[in-house]
This record gives structure tokens, C-alpha cells and sequence, in this order.
């Protein structure tokens, strides 16, 4: 039993001996499989490791020798046989056979950095990039050096080709460039292009209108996105043969730093042979931080002769995090060859910081400024959008549309800022509120308006009623006018105010702005060499005697016709006077001028009419100038123009106005002038008014060319009647009748039957 117990004792001590041996194999094998499966991990992490450094060790340099063609892909065009990967650092610095075109129809090519013109002259194109996916895509940053030029090919009839890059950074030296001038659509092609018809060319339009091509050839239209530019600039209008290209398109989509020192530039081509500028194109920049005091442009180009127009300015667009450049934007409109007619209209420049709601905009036409109203170039809005700041400078000029809502926080338009109304909501205008032209902007004010009140320190035209209901101030250096009127009467001043002011210094002025040369009522006749003025107060003077003077028309006591245009002889009669009509409730004070008068002929042609003045107010005061006079004629063969017509109501009169309404001369001679027109002033206690003819003492020796003012219409009745300066009142056909006095210091025509005087005093 002992035995069996010892034996026991040693076989449990074997089988627990036992599993601690199998305990302890266990363990080894598991510590075995931990080590086996740690050094795998180790292995694979080895392997990776082993794999990054083979790639890494890839990446190279490659230089471009171009040595086989212009194609990037080519491998024999590069260094060492190879066409660059995506993690390449690319060399393009000269000494190469053929410049390099990447061509990216099939989507987007990659590389780390590019330098491009570090030290001599290298050109990159970039072609078929006009799809999304399109693209160099530059890991890195791409430094254009000061003799490098990145572009995209040349374009036609379709938007084929544009830069489109993306890069962390991009830097282009002061001497470097991105440059896509006239690589737009070719001429007479695009949505905005121009137009062209027998010696006259319109620019083309983008960003602005196109200029015109004269008065009877419409410039290209505006067209594509103020916010986010990427069309390509149209091609000028063709008149002979060399209508310019358009600007090209750059796109740039920058995640770090875009540093400008160098230039970017999208203008449109110039014009040749009597045709119009190409409009300018877009640059389209998002980036984190911008910085240089370099240029980027899109203006339109010239037009050449004097026939062709400019092109209008492109569109600009940046987003930035961060700006620190002092870059210059231009978007200019192009002239028409090298004058201020014919003008493009300014491009966009819209910018938007990050933090910012809405973003700026500025129109800025570089100073071309109007010596036509009518040739001002346009930049049109006819959407809805916000901006926070709009500035508008240097003969821009921001032309509303029935569609425009434009929105904004402020606006800048003092510093030659124009606008054009032509409908639609814009606070300025729409609004109600109080409106101010500045004392260096102008307002061409096309759509009736109701304002608060309206201040006029620099320059407005109307084409409609202006209705205010307090006070409208003209002042020192302001002029208040209205459309050019051709063969119909069409465009006048009809203002209604509480009180109207005009500073010295100030003025109404529609001089020249009737009915053009040969049209009108009393329009002057022209034949060979000899030319009448025209009628209208007073006829016009004859041309010769075989020529005869213009007809006089309208009313004495309601005149609101236009003058009209002298005989046009040699191609110049002169043009008729416009139209003022004043409603004012309270006081009406001129110190400065309310003219009408008719032009000088021109070309051995007839002087225009005057054209008509219509005043009703309670007070009137002041003591400035009213004209309606006729223009003179021209040399020898032209008659003078009849004067107008003014009429003014009033209750009390406290002023010291001198009224005139002359007949024109022929050229600083006394005969064959032109009538007198005719002056009526009413006060409202007055039963009839009162007439008055004054010739400004322009007489002839023979009586048969005084020129007269002859009633017409109607028999007369008035107060008091004076003659005075030459003036010929001439009452054959009609009764007048004279209840006080009768002045005359002139000639006074009449039959005895056709005279009545009433108690009157001579």
C-alpha cells in the first residue's frame, strides 16, 4: 500500500511535471506565432517602405529640348528620352527646337512644379482645355519666369482652347506673362460680334457693348457672367477684311499663394482696314492668398479708320482669402481709332473676398469720355444680382434694362462715373429717394422717374417726364438736357417740381438737339448752293431769292415744339433747338441758362430754328439768360434760322431774366436773317400777357429780307405788345387786338381791318 502510495506520490508529481512541460511548449509555440506574425508586420512595413522609396526615387527633373516636335507627350522631346509623370518637376527655359504645345483632349495632365522662362524666352500652349476635366494640374508651384509666356492656341469660330491650370502656388515674375491677346473668336464671329455694312464696322461686344459703327451700325452685345467669366472675347466687325480677334480665356484655380508681378492679359485685337476692335476676354482667378503689383487686362481693341468702332472690355473675375497685391485690373473699352467716338463699352472687374457677402464691381472705361452722348460706351446689367460695392469711374457707363434688379450696399460714381436708365430696379434710381448726379458723372435718365428730389452738380440727359416732389437744383457746374431728336419729336425736358433752381454757372441746354438738318415743320430748303434757314417763332431766312425762308408754326402762349433743321445745302444745315417745359409750383430761380437755340449751318447751308421754352411757376427770380435763337447760316449762300418760342406764367416775377429769341444771320451779315421768335410772359392777374419781338438789332437796308415773325393760327388778344432790335411783326391774315400798350421800335405790319386798339397807350 505504501508502495502503491509512493509510487502514486512520484506518478503525480510525473503528470503534473507533465503538464507544466506541455503548459510550457504551449507557450513557446504561442511566443513562436507572436514573433512570426510581428516579423511579417515588420517585413510588410519594410516592403511599403521599400515600394515609397522606389517611387520616390523616380521622380525627377525633366527638361524640354523639343528637339522632335512641339507635342509634350513625344518622349523624344525631352531630356533623357522620357515625357514627365505626375511627380516630375518640369524645366521649360529655352534652348529648344520647337516650343512645347500640351495638348489635353484627353483629360487633365499632372505634374509636380513648372518652371517656365527662368532665363530665356519659352512659350507653353495649352490646347482643347474648354472642358472641365481639361487641365494642368500642378501638384506644387508653377513660376513663370520673366522671359516665360504661358497661352493657349488660337481659336476661330468655336471656344475650343483656353488656359485652364490648377497649382498649389502660382508666381509670375515681373517680364513673365500669361498671355491669350487675341486668341478669341476671329472676326464677325461670336456671340457678341461685330457688325459690318459698306465701310462701317461695329466692335465687338463681352463684357460692354461693342461701339457703334456710326449711327447706323449697332455694336456687339454684351453677353456671359459677371461672377464667374470663361467665354472667349468676339471678333470685331469686318468692313474691310480685318475686323479684330477677340481676347482668349484663362482660368486659374489656385490653393496657396497667386503672385502677379508679370502681366496676365486677354485684350481684344485692334481693328484694320475701316474695321472694328475684337472685344476683350476673361480671366477667372480663385486662390487663397493674392499678391504683386503686376497687370491683368482684358480691353477691347480699337477700331480702325473712321469707320470702325472699338471692341468692348471683357470680364474680370477674383476670389481671393487674403489680398496683399496692389495688382491693376483694367477691362477697358476700345476706341474708335484713337478717338472718344465710337467707344466699347467698359468690361467687368468683379472681386469677392471670402469673408465678404456679395462681393465688388467696377466699370471703368479709362477716361474715354463722350464727346457724343450718343457713342458713350455701354456695359449693360440686365439680370438679378448683388454686389456690395459698385463703383463706376473714368466714363464707365452701367446701362440698366427692363430685366436689371441690381442690389447693392454702396455706391462710387463721382469720379466720371456714367449711367444709362433704361428701366428695371436699381436703387438710384427706382427707389424714390433723393438723386444726386455728381458734379464729374452724368445720368442719361431714358425712363420716367419719380424722385424725392433731384440735384444736378454734373451732367444728366432725359428722354421722359421727371417728376420730384421737392426741390430740383441745378447747380453751378451742372447741365440738365435731352436726347438728340432726328426727323420726329421724340425726346424733350418736361420736369414737375416743388421749386427749381438753376446756380450761375448752371444749365438747361438743348441747343442743337431738334430736328435735324432739311426736317421739321419749318424745315429750310436747299438748292444748289443756296440754302434757307429754318422756321419756327419766326420764319426763316431766305436763301437767295429764289430760296425761301422756312414757315413758322406752334404756339405763342404753349410752345413745346422743337426747332427746326436749316436747309442743307452743302451737307450741314444746321439742326433745330429742343424742347424745355417747366411745371413748378413754388419758385423757379435761373441765375444760370435755360437754352434752346437752333446750330450754325454749315457747308453753305441753312442755320437751325430756335427751339421753345414753357415755363409755369409761382415765383420766378434770378437773374440769368433764356435763348431760343436761330443759327446762323453759312457764308454767303445759307439763310439765318427763325427764333423760337418762350412762354412764362407766373405769379409773382422778382427777377431780372433776359430773354432772347433771335433770328439767325447768314454768317455776320444782316441780310436774309431769320425772324425773330416770339417772348410772351403772363402773370396770373394778368388778363391776356404780354408780346414781345426783338431782333437784336439785326436790320437790312431793304426791307424785303427783315426777317419776320407773322401770326399764325388764330386771332390775338394781349396786354401789352413790343418791337424791338429789327424784329418785324407781321399781322396780315390775322386779328390782333392790343388792350394797353404798343411798343415799336421796329416794323409792324398789318391790314387796318385786322388791328384793334383797345384802349391802348402808344
Amino acid at each position: 500500500m505504501s508502495y502503491f502510495k509512493s509510487n502514486h506520490s512520484t506518478f503525480s508529481r510525473y503528470f503534473d511535471d507533465s503538464k507544466d512541460l506541455c503548459a510550457s511548449v504551449k507557450l513557446r509555440k504561442n511566443r513562436r506565432a507572436n514573433i512570426k506574425q510581428r516579423l511579417l508586420v515588420v517585413l510588410f512595413l519594410f516592403s511599403l517602405f521599400f515600394v515609397f522609396n522606389a517611387n520616390v526615387s523616380q521622380a525627377a527633373t525633366v527638361t524640354w529640348d523639343g528637339s522632335d516636335s512641339t507635342d509634350w507627350a513625344t518622349d523624344a522631346n525631352w531630356v533623357g528620352g522620357t515625357a514627365p509623370t505626375s511627380a516630375d518637376d518640369v524645366v521649360i527655359d529655352g534652348s529648344y527646337t520647337n516650343a512645347p504645345t500640351l495638348d489635353l483632349a484627353l483629360g487633365a495632365v499632372t505634374v509636380n512644379s513648372l518652371s517656365l522662362g527662368a532665363n530665356n524666352v519659352s512659350t507653353l500652349t495649352l490646347s482643347n482645355a474648354n472642358v472641365t476635366d481639361n487641365k494642368l494640374i500642378i501638384t506644387g508651384t508653377i513660376t513663370i519666369g520673366a522671359t516665360g509666356t504661358l497661352t493657349h492656341t488660337a481659336n476661330t469660330t468655336l471656344q475650343t482652347h483656353v488656359v485652364n491650370l490648377e497649382a498649389a502656388n502660382l508666381t509670375v515674375i515681373s517680364g513673365g506673362t500669361i498671355n491669350v491677346n487675341s486668341k478669341g473668336y476671329q472676326s464677325s464671329t461670336g456671340p457678341g460680334e461685330g457688325l459690318d455694312y459698306t465701310y462701317f464696322s461695329s466692335g465687338a461686344g463681352y463684357g460692354g457693348d461693342g461701339g457703334d459703327g456710326g449711327s447706323t451700325v449697332v455694336g456687339g452685345s454684351a453677353y456671359g457672367s459677371i461672377t464667374a467669366p470663361t467665354d472667349l472675347g468676339s471678333g470685331g466687325g469686318n468692313g474691310g477684311g480685318g475686323g479684330g480677334k477677340g481676347g482668349g480665356a484663362v482660368k486659374l484655380t489656385i490653393s496657396g499663394t497667386t503672385t502677379v508681378a508679370g502681366t496676365i492679359y486677354a485684350t481684344g485685337a485692334n481693328g484694320a482696314d475701316d474695321s472694328g476692335g475684337g472685344s476683350g476676354g476673361s480671366v477667372y482667378i480663385t486662390t487663397g492668398t493674392l499678391a504683386g503689383a503686376g497687370t491683368i487686362a482684358a480691353n477691347g481693341g480699337i477700331g480702325h479708320g473712321g469707320s470702325g468702332a472699338g471692341g468692348g472690355g471683357g470680364r474680370i473675375a477674383i476670389y481671393y482669402t487674403t489680398d496683399s497685391s496692389a495688382i491693376a485690373y483694367q477691362a477697358y473699352g476700345g476706341t474708335g481709332s484713337g478717338s472718344v467716338t465710337y467707344a466699347g463699352g467698359a468690361g467687368t472687374i468683379y472681386t469677392k473676398a471670402a469673408a465678404a457677402a456679395n462681393g465688388d464691381l467696377l466699370i471703368d472705361n479709362n477716361s474715354v469720355g463722350p464727346l457724343s452722348d450718343t457713342y458713350l460706351g455701354r456695359t449693360p446689367i440686365n439680370e438679378t444680382i448683388t454686389f456690395d460695392t459698385i463703383t463706376i469711374q473714368d466714363y464707365g457707363n452701367l446701362e440698366t434694362g427692363s430685366s436689371t434688379n441690381i442690389t447693392y450696399t454702396s455706391l462710387g460714381w463721382s469720379t466720371k462715373g456714367c449711367i444709362t436708365d433704361i428701366g428695371g430696379t436699381f436703387d438710384l434710381l427706382s427707389g424714390g429717394g433723393a438723386l444726386d448726379v455728381p458734379a464729374t458723372s452724368r445720368l442719361y435718365a431714358y425712363t420716367s422717374r419719380t424722385h424725392s428730389s433731384c440735384t444736378i452738380n454734373g451732367y444728366m440727359e432725359t428722354k421722359q417726364a421727371i417728376t420730384t416732389a421737392g426741390d430740383f437744383t441745378i447747380g453751378t457746374v451742372g447741365t440738365l438736357t435731352h436726347k438728340y431728336n432726328t426727323t420726329v419729336q421724340q425726346y424733350v425736358i418736361d420736369i414737375t417740381a416743388a421749386n427749381l433752381s438753376i446756380a450761375s454757372g448752371g444749365t438747361i441746354n438743348v441747343n442743337s438737339k431738334g430736328y435735324q438738318s432739311s426736317t421739321g415743320p419749318g424745315e429750310g430748303l436747299d438748292y444748289t448752293y443756296f440754302s434757307s434757314g429754318a422756321g419756327y417763332g419766326g420764319d426763316g431766312g431766305d436763301g437767295g431769292s429764289t430760296v425761301v425762308g422756312g414757315s413758322a408754326y406752334g404756339s405763342i402762349t404753349a410752345p413745346t415744339d422743337l426747332g427746326s433743321g436749316g436747309g442743307n445745302g452743302g451737307g450741314g444745315g444746321g439742326k433745330g433747338g429742343g424742347a424745355v417745359k417747366l411745371t413748378i409750383s413754388g419758385t423757379t430761380t435761373v441765375a444760370g441758362t435755360i437754352y434752346a437755340t437752333g446750330a450754325n449751318g454749315a457747308d453753305d447751308s441753312g442755320g437751325g430754328s430756335g427751339g421753345s421754352v414753357y415755363i409755369t411757376t409761382g415765383t420766378l427770380a434770378g437773374a440769368g439768360t433764356i435763348a431760343t435763337n436761330g443759327g446762323n447760316g453759312y457764308s454767303s449762300a445759307g439763310g439765318g434760322g427763325g427764333g423760337g418760342r418762350i412762354a412764362v406764367y407766373y405769379t409773382t416775377d422778382s427777377s431780372t431774366v433776359a430773354y432772347q429769341a433771335y433770328g439767325g444771320v447768314r454768317n455776320g451779315y444782316t441780310t436774309y436773317t431769320g425772324g425773330a421768335g416770339t417772348i410772351y410772359t403772363k402773370a396770373a392777374t394778368a388778363a391776356n400777357g404780354d408780346l414781345t419781338i426783338d431782333n437784336n438789332d439785326q436790320d437790312n437796308a431793304n426791307d424785303t429780307y427783315i426777317g419776320k415773325t407773322p401770326l399764325i393760327d388764330s386771332n390775338w388778344t394781349f396786354d401789352n405788345v413790343t418791337i424791338s432790335g429789327a424784329g418785324k411783326l407781321d399781322a396780315n391774315g390775322f386779328g390782333l387786338t392790343i388792350n394797353n400798350s404798343f411798343t415799336n421800335n421796329g416794323t409792324f405790319t398789318h391790314s387796318d381791318q385786322t388791328v384793334t386798339f383797345a384802349g391802348m397807350t402808344t
